[in-house]
């Protein structure tokens, strides 16, 4: 199991396939507070208004399309993009 601590979202809140994703986490009772940055231990990262966040994005995984998720598994690091995926992966992990 993953912990949401190894976690980060990448989203913008222009972006309807990102209100996906974020309704899902609250579905899992993890609300996400946008002025703190988290969604219960999940690190989220607005790509709109966070430039710094945006080049992470698009040199960690290759490209700036949002939503993408961020899985850290010790030295390794997955990029999981397309809303349906995230919401899957995230449904199998914390529930």
């Amino acid at each position: 199991m993953i912990k949401p601590q190894q976690l980060t979202l990448y989203y913008s809140p222009h972006c309807p396939f990102c209100h996906r994703v974020l309704d899902a986490l609250r579905e899992l009772g993890l609300t996400p507070d946008l002025a703190s940055n988290s969604a219960g231990g999940i690190a989220l990262k607005n790509t709109f208004s966070d430039k710094a966040a945006k080049n992470a994005l698009k040199q960690g995984g290759g490209k700036s399309t949002v939503p993408c998720l961020r899985i850290t598994r010790g030295e390794k690091v997955e990029w999981l993009y397309e809303s349906r995926d995230i919401i899957a992966f995230l449904q199998a992990q914390l529930k």
